[in-house]
């Protein structure tokens, strides 16, 4: 990305439904409510469309898990870091930068 915006994928947004339906994570207000706080604050969405679909398919020695396909690979598309904990990401070794939110 061009600009040094904070973003999201709008993938993230379903991965959050999931964690919440399984108690994973709280949140204190709907979903919807929230994601249009974050946005009105300021957190870009970058949108899933046909051509970063595509692009998770081809991402060399990753696994398997669908939706990590879409974020990473809109942020390969995007340009942007990818702020992750998730083990898995953070040990594939293809065009993407990371930053370690593990820590």
């Amino acid at each position: 990305m061009a600009d040094d915006a904070l973003a999201v994928s709008a993938i993230s947004f379903l991965e959050i439904v999931l964690l919440h339906q399984k108690e994973r994570i709280i949140l204190t207000q709907g979903v919807s409510a929230w994601r249009n706080q974050l946005l009105e604050f300021g957190l870009r969405e970058l949108p899933l469309d046909g051509e970063i679909c595509i692009a998770s398919t081809t991402l060399a020695n990753f696994h398997s898990d669908q939706a990590d396909r879409f974020i990473t690979a809109s942020s390969v598309f995007y340009g942007a870091s990818l702020l992750t904990a998730d083990t898995r990401i953070l040990k594939w070794t293809e065009k993407v930068h990371r930053i370690d939110a593990s820590r």
